[in-house]
């Protein structure tokens, strides 16, 4: 065996021994997302929640702090004109809040509800901001900010149908 392939041996078992990329790595990441339609006697309105994921890995070396998050509603990676700006998110009751501190290893959620301009109400909607909701599957995109993070790290859920729709 050549010198230049006991070296790449050595190498890739080295790393082989030092765990995944992941263990060393912060993930943020959005799941079980959940969005409604219906009516009640005001007029339309939607409700709705989005579980947000934070990993710090095994051998990150420090522990992390989450100082804030932006989430908003989107349809094929784009706002939807009427309905994004009145969006709120906000974290269901009993979540933790922000700031958000892990340790190397740990893995936090934190569940936000979609609610309207308060955090106990559902979002009202227009007739047209109702069409425009119900017109196909949405997403929700944002952003965390990292402590000592230069750059906010994205955050993305996969696309979900609207229930509740005519």
């Amino acid at each position: 065996m050549k010198t230049g392939s006991l070296t790449a041996l050595a190498y890739a078992l080295f790393l082989w021994s030092c765990g995944t990329k992941e263990d060393a790595t912060i993930s943020v990441y959005a799941q079980e997302l959940t969005v409604t339609h219906g009516k009640n006697a005001f007029g339309d309105k939607a409700e709705g929640s989005v579980k947000v994921i934070f990993e710090l890995g095994h051998y990150s070396g420090a522990a992390m702090r989450v100082e804030g998050i932006s989430l908003s509603l989107y349809r094929d990676g784009k706002a939807m004109p009427s309905v994004t700006p009145v969006v709120r998110f906000s974290p269901d009751t009993g979540e933790p809040t922000l700031p958000l501190d892990l340790a190397s290893g740990q893995t936090k959620s934190i569940k936000y509800k979609i609610s309207g301009s308060s955090p106990t109400e559902p979002l009202a909607l227009t007739a047209d901001q109702a069409k425009e909701l119900c017109a196909g599957p949405v997403m929700v995109n944002g952003t965390a900010q990292i402590t000592g993070q230069i750059a906010p790290m994205s955050i993305a859920a996969a696309p979900v149908a609207v229930t509740g729709c005519p």
